[in-house]
């Protein structure tokens, strides 16, 4: 018998009560994995050779809490949206989605159950918005507006028996929530020696508002009105965007955790731009799901892989 679990209900389990994110914002690794009850585990090295090391992630693969997660809320996709915001060269753009692939590919079939790969693989569809007309430098808010019209027109066509509810969750669905931009900087990291980086949005922040859950206003948007408030950074407040290894967002690790609580999961990995998310945040993450798997709480079913399938 395999045991599955959301991440979701898990997070609920082991975390106290949400006010301590109001206090503590930008919760460190090490005080968030105390304030969870494992303050024993060592914080992990952020070293990049974890990323395809099976014998260090083995115990902790997480496919079959994406199809979990598929199956308990009626979604038929996961994979992540990507706008292309810089046309200067096809060449570098044709070898980053192929190093996407390999890499979520490589990451899945370190679990040696062939079955629930190709599962997940059947699920899994990247999204990838390329239109040097729409799209060509354009502000990280104006890509919001056009993520969140997609959202609106795209969600129940692609999931016909999932409840539109889910949109307004503070616990969301990780594709109709968050997006990735691929500008200059990103798309030459990806080309260089390591493994590059993207950056990663909120789709539904708003300087003006913090976050919102509303997909409603999507249409109502008006583009020229949306100010380029989210590029300029200042200090080190929450601009509803950062930076993040390739490594890092390609494992479905990461996927499954941001369909937790966005007001513990933002948080908790936030870095301030120009700075990436260290590898040591997406290791911890692992380390709890490892643990609340064996931790369940009493409203969590046993599910046989058959029943994931």
């Amino acid at each position: 018998m395999m045991r599955a679990f959301t991440l979701r209900r898990s997070l609920a389990y082991l975390l106290p009560a949400r006010p301590f994110l109001s206090v503590r914002p930008k919760p460190a690794p090490a005080a968030f994995q105390s304030r969870v009850g494992f303050p024993n585990l060592a914080l992990p090295s952020t070293s990049r050779s974890f990323q395809s090391s099976p014998t260090s992630r083995e115990k902790w693969i997480s496919s079959e809490v994406i199809l979990f997660e598929l199956k308990d809320r009626k979604i038929e996709k996961w994979g992540w949206v990507f706008y292309r915001t810089t046309y200067k060269d096809d060449e570098a753009w044709d070898i980053f989605k192929q190093k996407l692939n390999i890499s979520v590919r490589s990451i899945v079939n370190l679990d040696p159950r062939s079955e629930l790969n190709e599962a997940i693989f059947d699920k899994l569809e990247f999204v990838f918005m390329e239109d040097k007309a729409k799209f060509d430098g354009a502000s990280k808010a104006e890509l919001r507006a056009h993520f969140q019209e997609w959202v609106a027109n795209n969600f129940s066509a692609e999931n016909p028996g999932a409840d539109q509810k889910l949109l307004y969750d503070d616990e969301p669905v990780s594709r109709y929530r968050f997006f990735f931009e691929i500008d200059e900087d990103a798309l030459r990291s990806c080309g260089s020696g390591g493994s590059g980086h993207a950056n990663f949005l909120d789709g539904f922040w708003s300087s003006s508002g913090g976050r919102s859950g509303d997909v409603s206003r999507a249409a109502q948007n008006d583009p020229e009105q949306l100010q380029n408030q989210a590029d300029a950074v200042e200090g080190c407040s929450d601009v509803g965007w950062m930076r993040m290894d390739m490594a890092f967002f390609m494992d479905t690790h990461f996927y499954a955790g941001m369909s937790g609580s966005i007001d513990l999961t933002w948080p908790f990995f936030y870095e301030c731009p120009p700075a990436i998310v260290p590898n040591s945040k997406l290791i911890l993450l692992m380390q709890i799901q490892n643990l609340s798997r064996r931790r369940p709480t009493s409203s969590q079913k046993d599910y046989a892989l058959d029943h994931l399938l």
